[in-house]
């Protein structure tokens, strides 16, 4: 062990316990089932939320009608209010997150609003304004997406959230948010990065959020702090490229798994709106080998058709 090493690791340890527990893996899942679910006589175990239906704007909650042997859905009136919605994340403490987010076309989704957070109340079951992000430039001429991906830290109850609000097909002017759930503050800002699906989890000991990039076939990490701030040790962790049936995916969503495994969610994505039936979404899976510290290829990846 080198000597500048062993200085480093006597004065990070020896003076009380500053030390977190090593944890090899964590899939850092923590959320919370809504109390307004039970409170309509649903279960919430066989129940979840959906904003791909057919015929139904903003978000809806999918149960099954045991009598019909057929699904069934919920609608709160408020739950259409933001219009199209897409990213979904549930909170520990039960509030279910939403972003708007243009289908087809932009008819019902307006500018102005597609930087917004909205939140349906884990105990009220009403949808409400949760945060509006800051805005710069528009560029909505060129780019009809803001928010594009939700992810949380446990420990600190930090929502993250991805938006690309600023950029276009030519400038990368994307920012990742670091939201303290309870206070509603914009605790951290990571800049000049068009992230589309983002996670958190603690791989090899480190706490890191995983984020696809929405320029290139790839999957970036950076550290975060306990109290969830951002680091600056980017560092690639997964190239998609010429991998899978179209080659050039871009990261949708990601999502660790309690089997230690990372998958994620791939599609074509050039900032412009594509018919959803036109839209073919592919899963890659892979695994964390510790000895080599890398991901690895699991398996030949599977393609559904996102209707």
């Amino acid at each position: 062990m080198k000597w500048w090493f062993l200085a480093i690791w006597v004065l990070l340890f020896a003076c009380g316990d500053n030390s977190e527990e090593y944890i090899p893996f964590e899939s850092n899942s923590c959320k919370a089932l809504p109390a307004f679910v039970k409170n309509l006589g649903i279960d919430a175990n066989k129940s979840f939320f959906s904003t791909s239906e057919k015929g139904y704007i903003g978000i809806v909650l999918k149960y099954p009608n045991m009598a019909t042997m057929n699904w069934a859905f919920y609608q709160d009136s408020t739950w259409k209010n933001a219009g199209y919605l897409a990213p979904i994340y549930t909170s520990p403490m039960g509030n279910i997150f939403v972003a708007p987010a243009p289908m087809v076309n932009v008819l019902l989704n307006s500018k102005n609003n597609t930087n917004t957070i909205y939140y349906i109340d884990g105990n009220t079951g009403k949808l409400n304004v949760f945060v509006e992000l800051p805005k710069g430039e528009s560029k909505a001429d060129r780019n009809p997406y803001g928010i594009m991906g939700f992810t949380y830290l446990c420990s600190s109850n930090t929502l993250y959230a991805s938006s690309v609000f600023e950029s276009d097909e030519h400038s990368e002017k994307g920012k990742i948010f670091a939201i303290n759930e309870e206070t509603k503050e914009i605790i951290d800002t990571y800049t000049d990065c068009d992230a589309m699906g983002i996670g958190v989890s603690y791989i090899g000991g480190e706490r890191r959020i995983y984020f696809g990039n929405a320029r290139e076939s790839k999957i970036y990490s950076l550290s975060i702090t306990e109290d969830g701030k951002f680091g600056s040790d980017k560092r690639l962790e997964i190239d998609l490229e010429m991998v899978g049936p179209r080659g050039d995916d871009k990261v949708r969503k990601i999502q660790f798994t309690d089997k230690g495994e990372l998958k994620v969610y791939g599609i074509e994505f050039n900032f412009n709106l594509t018919a959803p039936t036109e839209k073919q979404e592919t899963i890659y899976i892979f695994k964390y080998n510790e000895n080599e510290m890398k991901w690895e290829y699991q398996n030949n990846p599977s393609t559904y058709e996102k209707l």
